[in-house]
């Protein structure tokens, strides 16, 4: 469905390939990682605006 529609709408969009495995993303994913296991670790939010 979304396919027949971006080729009634051409020059529109370019589908560009990207890869889901690249070493900088390795390093981007341990840094999240590693961030979630020791800053969030314990912390319970219970709505948005208590993130605010």
């Amino acid at each position: 469905m979304v396919r027949e529609y971006i080729k009634t709408i051409p020059d529109k969009f370019e589908f560009v390939f990207t890869p889901k495995r690249a070493s900088w993303l390795n390093i981007v994913k341990c840094f999240f990682s590693k961030m979630a296991r020791s800053v969030l670790r314990g912390i319970r939010v219970d709505s948005i605006d208590e993130l605010k």
